[in-house]
């Protein structure tokens, strides 16, 4: 019976994780955590709503995967990803975009993001999204917040 994985259980056989692309643990290439976004991981109870707590889990897992090079800081190269002639001009506006993000997240100016001040901006969006009645920030609101 095939599991979460991508292709089924996964390599380890039954009872045991399996991941989607990415490494991420979801439901593969189908889903958007397999579509390279993970956002739809930060609901980890599933209820359909980011709590604080998941939102909090989510950039600290987000600025991990940044961090390509392990030095705990995220140049703007690791953020923006990229570059136009590789890219192409289509993506130049979201680069564009990301590079401005960049720059306003990096409080002391040093050139890179520290892990507290991509925290502090992931902290300061999560407040920012829309509510419903009852308080609490629906999945959608979440994943068009992480759009850039």
């Amino acid at each position: 019976m095939p599991g979460p994985g991508m292709m089924g259980q996964g390599m380890m056989g039954q009872g045991m994780p399996s991941q989607g692309m990415m490494g991420m643990h979801g439901q593969g290439m189908g889903s958007p955590a397999g579509a390279g976004r993970g956002v739809w991981l930060a609901d980890r109870d599933r209820d359909g709503f980011n709590s604080a707590e998941e939102a909090a889990a989510h950039f600290e897992t987000r600025f991990a995967l940044l961090d390509a090079d392990g030095d705990e800081a995220v140049s703007e190269a690791e953020f923006v990803g990229g570059s136009p002639a590789t890219l192409g001009p289509r993506h130049a506006p979201m680069q564009a975009a990301r590079k401005q993000r960049f720059q306003a997240m990096d409080a002391d100016k040093d050139g890179f993001v520290s892990e507290a001040e991509f925290l502090k901006a992931g902290e300061q969006r999560f407040v920012a999204l829309p509510r419903d009645a009852q308080g609490r920030v629906g999945v959608w609101a979440f994943r068009g917040a992480q759009r850039l």
